[in-house]
């Protein structure tokens, strides 16, 4: 059997995490993790990509209340001038990844060059263990905590927002409020389908459904290409909803909104538990496929990052 390299055993861990949550009957994309709040202690950069999942699994498994996370280079460092910071007994880490770009080179260690003579760029992940702020004595919370300031929904109506998230999303399709009391992406003609906005129980409620099939439409053969037609109960269709879900929460927290996009059934979660149970990378490939989802309906490509680094890392692997 081939040796797993260091990013299957990834997976795998993350995979645990995530199926421990769904045994406690926890739907985790509803959850704030898509606002990532997670982040580098006394840097305040925020995690992206897996990293944010990880760690928002790993704090409510825990108990955690911090949302700062140390590496264990950072501790000793801090303790160098604060010796009165310990580690509590007990305490636990948590795996992270590292985007390492590189340049890319051939057989012989040459340095690959582009058509304009740049060198070509690869990327390598890099595994570090982190701890939460909260697993350390006399660290005081002011000095670490990241603030989040979220935006207010009220600040425009669901027509507006449905309109500005459409004119972000780059040959999208109609949307038709037919008021059928039906909410659903068509693939043969490509449209998706609501009820009027009226409708709906609340904003949160009718933008997250809004979410959810534009998410299922950047599936479309002349967009990103999933397996989209699907027979009900499949195992593709549960991926598929799986990723609609994630997708919806991200696109939902962008607007202001951290409300459930699902509802916690036992069928939702014991099914999406069993599939992750046969297939440890599951999970981690339906969020990525969803974060690159959000990522086309909101026409971010990866030169509006502010560098290669961090378009990698948003839409992780």
């Amino acid at each position: 059997m081939p040796k797993k390299t260091a990013l299957q055993v990834a997976k795998e861990k993350t995979s645990e995490l995530i199926l421990r949550e769904l045994e406690k009957g926890n739907a985790i994309w509803n959850c704030p993790w898509v606002m990532q709040s997670a982040h580098h202690g006394f840097r305040g950069k925020a995690y992206r990509g897996i990293n944010t999942l990880i760690t928002y699994v790993y704090q409510d498994l825990e108990g955690y209340e911090s949302t700062a996370w140390l590496t264990w280079s950072k501790f000793t460092e801090l303790q160098k001038n604060h010796p009165e910071i310990t580690m509590k007994k007990g305490s636990r880490s948590v795996e992270i990844v590292y985007w390492m770009i590189l340049d890319k080179k051939d057989d012989e260690g040459n340095v690959i060059l582009d058509k304009k003579g740049n060198p070509e760029k690869c990327v390598k992940p890099r595994f570090y263990n982190v701890w939460n702020a909260d697993c350390f004595e006399n660290l005081t919370a002011d000095d670490y905590e990241r603030k989040e300031i979220l935006p207010d929904p009220a600040l425009s109506t669901l027509e507006e927002k449905e309109a500005r998230l459409l004119e972000s999303y780059e040959n999208h399709p109609p949307v038709k409020h037919d008021g059928l009391g039906r909410a659903y992406y068509s693939v043969n003609s490509d449209t998706v389908h609501l009820p009027k906005w009226k409708d709906f129980k609340d904003e949160a409620s009718a933008y997250s459904t809004l979410c959810h099939e534009l998410i299922h439409s950047t599936g479309a053969e002349g967009r990103l290409k999933r397996r989209i037609r699907n027979e009900f109960g499949s195992e593709e269709y549960s991926y598929e909803e799986l990723v609609a879900e994630i997708g919806a929460a991200i696109l939902s927290a962008e607007a202001g909104y951290l409300e459930s996009t699902v509802e916690n059934t036992a069928a939702y979660l014991n099914g999406w538990a069993t599939q992750l149970r046969d297939n440890p990378t599951w999970f981690w490939d339906a969020y990525f496929d969803a974060k690159k989802a959000a990522d086309r309906i909101l026409g971010r490509k990866y030169g509006e990052y502010e560098s290669m680094e961090e378009a990698v890392e948003a839409v992780a692997v």
